[in-house]
């Protein structure tokens, strides 16, 4: 077949690149008080009865003054969902200034009667606070009102995460799992009633100095014994291997440990249970962790079998993107596995030390786990991203959204405004993968670009080839489905696989220009296959690639890969 070779597009074309600030649906910025809101979330009930799911944020950085005169540390404030209204605020014991209060929260059950889950937050000493006892407070979900506490630990301490967990004890209520760090003893976890708030059962590492308990979270039923059983990390010594210690909900005894990460440097962000991904009857889990230091620190989103700690997806981030917090989302990009938001609070879409970081969050696949959303920081000095959850159809569009926090990213950013912003499902987005494509004959890597709307109502996406070989004629590949790494033992270019479709039709086959660029508008409503053409659907994503010639007469190249998460 003879391929025309068409006059070439100016290069960028004449639409505006892509943007996510349309998913937008409100932002807070908290200002009763210069504060630290975001440092955790909770999804709440309908608490103010207009058919939304609310929310709730932590402030540990909080100075109150309260009725009376007597100074409070930290505060929670509730939102409403569909608007961002203040609902209410809670404070820490009055009259206790010191601790931080409110670095970790947790759902639970309904403690007091009214028809509303309620929540716990952590009181917790700190490194520069080491005097302070540590425990778990109870709050009401509807209005905020104190519902008492769990046991306070002997002595100076500070707390980590919490999780509430399946009923123990037997009155029907979720208890609850917390990282505990009594000062001067060996790091433990602590299972605690909260109906009495009580301890039921405590665990302690194994050996001193082992870093244990930081991440809890509730697994599957791993020794069969009829009630899910909990997961933690430990690392053996400073700088050593991590793994994952399980423990019998039954028994409380502790089941065999599972290798997870080799030694430093290797920093854990968050770790959340997720679906069975390898149909072992269990659940697995999603890891987000920092690899290497300083210049070499890479961001890793990782799924693990739950039962034996191996690897079932990997997505490296092409760049650091800060502490990594997770929240499970439902199927966005309608391909039957739910998908995981990602915070990435640090994450710059164009790399600028000069320029503070506004920080993001993306949406990743949990079937082709690579990134299908994004959505950037709207402030230049708040990290959005810092903490994230899950909280249903906000907008009313059927569609679950997301809510972010951002702390100020200035020193001491405990002492200025954070922000919460309420973030619309579908993120519109593009995003670029495929980095075994090799050089052109220019030395640089053709890469793809995307202008217009991801919009299939708009079908006006343009796809835009960057750094090719000037004057040089090329066309689009388009697949739905990406091809991550080269096949074993291949040499292929390729970033694509499947039922690869030409776009070949008039206007499609472009000449590249004096400075290596060519356009070429998608008409959604006919991608080409092998044997014919469909529509793009909404929550589809498309994968395209370049082919263009290349140097000596018969050369060709390859782009890199380009994936588009389809709106309606």
């Amino acid at each position: 077949m003879r391929i025309s070779q068409l006059a070439p597009i100016a290069c960028g074309g004449v639409l505006a690149a892509i943007s996510s600030a349309q998913s937008e649906i409100y932002s807070i910025l908290d200002q009763p008080t210069p504060t630290s809101v975001g440092f955790a979330m909770v999804a709440l009930d309908d608490i103010d009865a207009d058919g939304v799911a609310d929310f709730a944020a932590s402030a540990p950085g909080t100075q109150t003054v309260l009725q009376g005169g007597v100074a409070s540390s930290g505060a929670i404030r509730a939102y409403s969902g569909a608007s961002g209204a203040l609902l209410w605020t809670a404070y820490q014991d009055p009259g206790d200034p010191e601790g931080s209060f409110g670095y970790h929260m947790s759902l639970m059950d309904d403690l007091n009667g009214d028809g509303i889950r309620d929540i716990a937050a952590s009181r917790s000493g700190s490194f520069v606070e080491p005097d302070v006892t540590s425990r778990q407070l109870f709050f009401s979900g509807r209005d905020g009102a104190a519902l008492g506490a769990t046991a306070p630990l002997p002595g100076p301490s500070r707390t980590g995460a919490s999780v509430s967990v399946t009923d123990v004890d037997g009155d029907g209520l979720l208890d609850l799992l917390v990282s505990e760090v009594p000062y001067g003893s060996t790091q433990a976890l602590g299972l605690y009633s909260s109906a009495t708030g009580s301890k039921l059962q405590s665990w302690q590492a194994g050996a001193p100095g082992e870093n244990f308990g930081v991440f809890p979270v509730e697994i599957g039923d791993v020794d069969g014994l009829g009630l899910p059983d909990y997961l933690t990390t430990v690392r053996t010594s400073p700088g050593g291997p991590i793994a994952l210690e399980r423990i019998s909900t039954e028994t409380g005894g502790f089941l065999p440990r599972l290798p997870l990460l080799p030694a430093d440097p290797h920093i854990i962000h968050a770790l959340e249970p997720y679906i069975d991904l390898d149909g072992d009857g269990l659940d697995d889990l999603v890891l987000s962790y920092q690899e290497g230091l300083f210049s070499n620190q890479q961001s890793v989103l990782r799924a693990i079998s739950s039962a034996t700690g191996a690897t079932l997806r990997e997505y490296r981030f092409p760049r650091w993107i800060g502490q990594a917090p997770l929240a499970m989302v439902g199927d966005y990009d309608r391909d039957g596995v739910p998908d995981v938001a990602v915070g990435a609070p640090l994450f710059q879409s164009v790399p600028d030390p000069t320029v503070a970081a506004n920080g993001g969050v993306f949406v990743i696949s949990g079937r082709t786990w690579i990134p299908i959303g994004r959505y950037e920081g709207p402030h230049p000095r708040i990290q959005l991203g810092s903490a994230l959850i899950a909280a249903g159809d906000l907008n009313g569009d059927g569609a679950g959204d997301l809510v972010a926090t951002g702390l100020s990213n200035t020193l001491f950013g405990i002492f200025v405004p954070g922000q919460v912003v309420a973030i619309a499902a579908p993120l519109e987005v593009t995003y670029t993968y495929c980095s075994f494509a090799q050089p052109n004959a220019t030395g640089a890597t053709t890469r793809l670009e995307a202008s217009g709307s991801t919009s299939v109502a708009a079908n006006s996406l343009v796809i835009g080839a960057r750094d090719v070989t000037p004057s040089v004629f090329g066309y689009l590949l388009v697949s739905s489905a990406p091809q991550l790494f080269p096949p074993a033992g291949q040499a292929t270019q390729l970033c694509i696989q499947g039922p690869v479709g030409r776009l070949l039709q008039p206007g499609q086959v472009q000449q590249s220009d004096a400075s290596g660029c060519f356009d070429v508008a998608i008409d959604l409503g006919n991608i080409p296959t092998p044997t014919g053409s469909y529509a793009a659907q909404p929550f589809s994503t498309l994968y395209f690639q370049a082919w263009h010639r290349d140097g000596v007469p018969l050369g060709s190249s390859f782009s890199n890969g380009l994936g588009v998460a389809l709106i309606p």
